[in-house]
Order: structure tokens, then C-alpha cells, then sequence
């Protein structure tokens, strides 16, 4: 196993055809503590208090991850259920949220939270924000997803219905699970860790990028995995944006590319270290 690595990242958010941003996110890396986490948060479309529900979420979340950054490696045989225990309180501290504010709107939004100790990633993750891995020229998805769009596209493989119509159906981003003050009815969160290896392309990624086919994010990993994190970004962000998606949701983007510990010494300071957004 390779222990000499860390992490060359780059996070964003592009609004689409959206009349405001939902989504929120932030990320800290430590070469010193050779760990790190990001967590990305999508407020729930149509619901007015979607942007207040992800922001404080990822405020939550990140707090709590914060304090034990630099213990990572020392309590990592707890961290999957950390990431469980920490998403479970981000839901019931939100419902007490939406009690306190009593203004009887609708909050809620996914929330995919990461951490990394090493080489070992980890995760929990609720509604249909996307991790992804990228390595050797393949692209997979590493958490399951919480929406329709799963089913839809089992049907499009199936014959069902055309890729036309599966890519436009109206229930695609219709949410199975959220965080929304509420019980949560489906989580993941695996007990073993992915194991990380060099040149690895790790992706958070809102339902906005879904304007793209797994074959064209891949597509752009193969030409740009070698990359900075930072260009892998722009390269998906140009390619939303190129789809001219007269429905185009927010785009939030959180790239991690596992490099070798002596790479980093030449990263600007905003990609190796924290970022809110």
C-alpha cells in the first residue's frame, strides 16, 4: 500500500440556468496530518429554504470534521462511523433548525460528506450527489444514488424507454432520500474503505453534472488526468456549459487527484489546503 500520497484539489460552482445557487460545499487537506475531507451539500429544487438547508449542513459537517483533522489517523478505525453518526446529527440539528426558524417552509438536501486518512477513503452520503473514482481510464460511481434517475436509467439499458427520453424524464431528480429534519430512509455508508492509488481521480459532483454522460466525464478524465485538479474543473464545468441546457441545474464540483507527497510543495496554497463555498 502507498502511504506517500496526497492530494491536489480544486472545488466550484457554476448557478446553470438557475435564478440562484443551492449548492454548497468545503473541503480541507493537511500534508502535515496527510488526511482531509470535503463535503458537498444540494439544497432540494422547489423548496424555499433548499440554499439555507445545504448551507447549514455543510456547516455542520465541517465543523465537527475540522476537530478531528489531525486525529484522522489515530481514530480511523472510527471514521465510517463518524461520517454516519455526524450525518444523522446534521438531519435531527436540522429539523430543530427548521422548528426554530417557524416560518412552515420546506428544507431539505443531500449530503455527501468524504474523509481521508492516508490512502483510505471513506464516506456517508444521503439523496443522489455523486463520488465518483476515476483510475486507469475508467470511471465508476462509488455511492449509490438516491434518486429516480437510477431506475430510469436501469430502463434505458433495458430497452424501455429511448436515452432521449430517460436523459428528459421529468422524474429524474426525484429524491428517494434527504436530509430534511425528518428520518432518513436510506444512507450510504460502507464500512471498509476505498483504497486509494496514485493518479486517482476522486469527483463530488451535484446532480447538475448529470447533464453529461458517463461516457463524456470520462472522456474528459482520459485527456486531462495528468492534469491539475484545478483544470480537470474548468474542463467539466466547460463541457456543462457546452450542452447549452436550457434546464441546466447548479454544477458544484470537488476534484481530488492522489499525487506523490513531494508534488505538493508546488500546489498553490488555495488548492492544498481549505475552501468553502
Amino acid at each position: 500500500m502507498n502511504y506517500g500520497l496526497t492530494f491536489d484539489v480544486a472545488a466550484g460552482s457554476a448557478i446553470g440556468a438557475r435564478n440562484s445557487q443551492e449548492d454548497c460545499f468545503a473541503y480541507e487537506f493537511s500534508d502535515e496530518a496527510n488526511a482531509g475531507f470535503a463535503v458537498l451539500s444540494d439544497g432540494m429544487g422547489g423548496y424555499a429554504g433548499g440554499v439555507a438547508a445545504a448551507s447549514f449542513l455543510v456547516t455542520g459537517v465541517t465543523g465537527e470534521l475540522q476537530a478531528d483533522l489531525d486525529e484522522f489517523h489515530k481514530k480511523e478505525f472510527l471514521l465510517s462511523q463518524k461520517l454516519n453518526d455526524i450525518t444523522h446529527v446534521a438531519n435531527r440539528e436540522l429539523g430543530a433548525f427548521i422548528q426554530n426558524r417557524g416560518k412552515g417552509e420546506k428544507m431539505g438536501a443531500t449530503l455527501l460528506s468524504v474523509a481521508v486518512s492516508r490512502n483510505r477513503l471513506y464516506w456517508a452520503s444521503v439523496g443522489d450527489s455523486a463520488l465518483y473514482l476515476f483510475r486507469d481510464g475508467t470511471l465508476r460511481r462509488l455511492n449509490a444514488d438516491h434518486s429516480m434517475s437510477a431506475q430510469i436509467d436501469f430502463m434505458i439499458e433495458a430497452g424501455m424507454i429511448s436515452e432521449e427520453k430517460g436523459r428528459n424524464h421529468p422524474d429524474r431528480g426525484l429524491l428517494l432520500s434527504a436530509i430534511h429534519g425528518k428520518e432518513i430512509t436510506k444512507i450510504d455508508n460502507p464500512k471498509k474503505p476505498v483504497i486509494l492509488e496514485m493518479d486517482d481521480v476522486i469527483l463530488m459532483a451535484s446532480d447538475g453534472l448529470s447533464t453529461l454522460s458517463k461516457d463524456k466525464i470520462e472522456e474528459i478524465l482520459v485527456h486531462s488526468v495528468f492534469g491539475e485538479s484545478v483544470d480537470i474543473a474548468q474542463e467539466m464545468f466547460n463541457a456543462v456549459s457546452d450542452q447549452r441546457n436550457a434546464e441546466q441545474d447548479n454544477t458544484t464540483l470537488i476534484v481530488m487527484r492522489a499525487v506523490p507527497r513531494s508534488a505538493a510543495v508546488d500546489m498553490p496554497v488555495d488548492q492544498r489546503f481549505a475552501r468553502f463555498g
